[in-house]
């Protein structure tokens, strides 16, 4: 449901990304690539481009600038990125497409990141098997802790602590803030260009923090008022058809009825 209404609301950024993507380099707005899902299941990962569009061949000549610890690969300032998709990169806007994943299940808002099937199957079983039992998602705390800038073992250890405390809380509260450091990250970066740095002590982060903790107790308290007085229409709507029902049957006083007579009918139901 999140994820259909991020797209209605946010189709018409997703079009002008789209739109600049192509302006700015010859290739497709779109980027796809097989990753590993839940259970071990393959299926088709959509992001932004990012990089020029043969940057999966030419993915060779630049192993040697690896910074990424671990079977992954990642360089912060990969030669490969265009110059719009740099941006898109360092601040998570060329993930958004990824909630056409989640629309289609093969994603959550919030799990552990997907990896491409080269990358995913050099993982060390003790973590793999663990991954594979939670959807991949959008957002994590691996993202909010550092991301690339940790170790792999911080990287799989913060994975598997993220799947053991998942709750609609826990989720809620990783989400927003993962959407908010982007936002966050956007506005910078953008300050920056114009040479506009944000002070230090940035007060704006700290007043969007706070935010997304209001927003994630309101929620929370909306969706359970909306469960306790569905809760009472469900239950007043089967004691009122149950009720009606069994005054029907006594009155008709059926052969089914006759032949369980001797029970105690009311008792039954």
């Amino acid at each position: 449901m999140l994820s259909f209404l991020g797209i209605v609301f946010l189709w018409p950024l997703l079009l002008i990304t789209a739109l600049i993507i192509k302006l700015d380099s010859p290739g497709p707005a779109f980027f796809k690539q097989k990753r590993v899902g839940k259970n071990g299941k393959i299926f088709y990962f959509y992001k932004f481009r990012n990089m020029v569009k043969n940057a999966e061949r030419i993915k060779k000549k630049y192993l040697h600038l690896n910074e990424a610890n671990g079977p992954v690969f990642k360089i912060r300032d990969d030669p490969r990125y265009t110059r719009v998709g740099k941006f898109l990169s360092h601040t998570g806007l060329d993930e958004l497409p990824q909630l056409v994943n989640i629309l289609k299940g093969e994603m959550s808002l919030v799990g552990p990141r997907p990896l491409p099937i080269n990358e995913e199957k050099q993982i060390p079983k003790k973590w793999q098997n663990k991954r594979r039992q939670a959807k991949p998602g959008l957002a994590c705390s691996w993202l909010l802790k550092g991301a690339h800038e940790l170790s792999f073992k911080k990287w799989m250890e913060l994975d598997l602590e993220g799947i053991e405390k998942s709750s609609f809380n826990y989720d809620l509260s990783v989400f927003l803030e993962t959407v908010f450091l982007g936002i966050n990250l956007a506005v910078q970066k953008a300050l920056n260009a114009y040479s506009f740095p944000l002070p230090k002590n940035n007060r704006v982060f700290n007043l969007i923090k706070k935010l997304s903790i209001t927003i994630q107790e309101s929620f929370s308290f909306i969706l359970l008022s909306l469960a306790y007085f569905f809760g009472i229409g469900v239950t007043a709507i089967i004691a009122k058809t149950t009720g009606k029902h069994f005054l029907e049957m006594k009155a008709k006083k059926t052969s089914w009825q006759k032949h369980i007579e001797s029970k105690d009918l009311k008792k039954m139901y």
